[in-house]
């Protein structure tokens, strides 16, 4: 038990220092909306949107298809991957560029 005895605290109170360390996050910032897809998040409880925990999906709409990564993880760094959600590129792209080359 601290107490105060001819003004002064008994035992001494310690000294606050400022935290130079990296900021550590509780929650990330929302993501920006996709072009041509949709962005579904799964809570980690329902205490406070895009928690540490939480982990958002893309979903192209339909005619369109993933290139790149479909999931991020909001952890203590913010989301991860850093590099984001891939695209969601014209499904029929993929059909031109195979008729291109056959």
């Amino acid at each position: 038990m601290t107490y105060c005895k001819n003004g002064f605290w008994i035992p001494p109170v310690g000294i606050c220092q400022p935290i130079t360390e990296t900021r550590i996050i509780d929650s990330c910032k929302p993501l920006n909306f996709p072009s041509n897809g949709k962005v579904y998040y799964i809570y980690n409880n329902y205490t406070k949107d895009y928690q540490v925990g939480t982990t958002a999906v893309l979903v192209c709409n339909k005619g369109f298809r993933l290139e790149g990564e479909a999931t991020l993880i909001c952890d203590e760094n913010g989301w991860t991957p850093h590099d984001g959600f891939g695209n969601c590129v014209s499904a029929d792209d993929n059909f031109r560029n195979f008729h291109k080359y056959s």
